[in-house]
């Protein structure tokens, strides 16, 4: 199992956004260090430079760090982006990450497209032996002993200076290098196409507008499911939940079924039934209206019950993902319990 880990499993630690983090990085390459003018001057100095260049975030950055050595640009990154950090309490996601990789016996690897090292101080903090890898000297060097957690868009850890020996991908320039190095002599494109490739994959926090990404994903097969997880309300279909539970209230089970046939017919959603039916052991099956009515009241009371029950599972066909679309990130936790329950 793979890990893909994108900022919304930070965000509950009140790290920045990458928007924010520029503007950061730009006011103190405007030599502005003390902490009240940063205060008055950051919106409208957010809003300036995100005028600059019609909203794209990667020229943004891609302007800010032409203005700033790679030393100071590492540590100005470092310091924006534990400014307003949360302590390191108990955090549900984390939670269920490190119970996968302490009970899982299968191989665990993880991805993130994160500077901060708040996971590797969550999973050492339970006991769980991990190892940071965030250029090549560590990727050449990795044994297969501990649980990786590839750090392909730079590290910056908190309780330690930022080593000078690494590249953080933040502006648009950088990006356009990852993309055209070949992956025999780039490890970061590498182990992201080998591991898309060889192993189930869970994208978590992720909006996947990551062009390094896509293009990796466009250029791989893949071999098992690839769950991705995203904050944005979406109903599927004519019908919804509210419809389906007055279905079920007045006990009309004609409607409960036309309710979920549309609803699966309108999200893609074959493989969402096909992942909900498996608890059942029910073989392959064209809808929910071919199935016997003891296992459709079953499922009515599944899917009601779900941890996505206000939301749907979408199917990105032209990246082999099946997307599940978080209306916020308070239901990240409750969302990963019940897709690693199904694998």
């Amino acid at each position: 199992m793979t890990f893909i880990l994108g900022a919304g499993v930070s965000c509950p630690y009140r790290l920045p956004a990458w928007q924010d983090l520029v503007t950061e990085v730009y006011l103190t390459s405007r030599g502005i260090d003390d902490s009240d003018k940063r205060e008055v001057l950051f919106k409208p100095y957010k809003q300036q430079i995100s005028g600059y260049f019609s909203g794209s975030v990667l020229r943004q950055a891609r302007y800010v760090t032409s203005k700033i050595e790679k030393a100071q640009l590492l540590q100005s990154v470092k310091q924006s982006l534990y400014r307003s950090c949360a302590s390191l309490n108990e955090y549900p996601t984390f939670d269920s990450l490190t119970a996968w990789c302490k009970s899982n016996k299968k191989k665990v690897n993880f991805v993130t497209y994160n500077y901060d090292d708040l996971l590797e101080q969550y999973l050492k903090k339970q006991g769980v032996d991990c190892v940071s890898i965030y250029n090549s000297a560590g990727f050449a060097a990795y044994d297969g002993s501990r649980i990786p957690v590839y750090h392909v868009h730079g590290y910056l850890p908190q309780s330690a200076e930022p080593d000078l020996d690494q590249e953080l991908v933040l502006s648009e320039q950088q990006y356009n290098q990852l993309m055209t190095d070949p992956e025999s002599t780039d490890w970061r494109n590498h182990i992201q196409r080998e591991l898309f490739a060889s192993s189930a994959c869970l994208f978590l926090g992720i909006s996947l507008d990551d062009p390094n990404t896509r293009r990796l994903l466009d250029q791989t097969p893949t071999v098992g499911k690839i769950f991705r997880t995203r904050p944005q309300n979406i109903r599927a279909g004519s019908y919804g939940m509210t419809e389906l539970k007055e279905a079920i209230s007045t006990g009309n089970f004609e409607k409960q079924i036309e309710i979920l046939e549309a609803m699966a017919a309108s999200a893609k959603g074959e493989l969402f039934m096909d992942h909900v039916t498996k608890k059942f052991d029910v073989p392959e099956h064209e809808g929910f209206a071919d199935l016997d009515e003891d296992l459709q009241k079953k499922l009515v009371d599944v899917i009601i019950d779900a941890p996505f029950s206000n939301n749907f599972v979408c199917d990105d066909e032209e990246f082999g993902l099946t997307t599940v679309l978080l209306e916020d990130w308070g239901k990240l936790p409750a969302q990963l319990d019940y897709l690693l329950g199904l694998c």
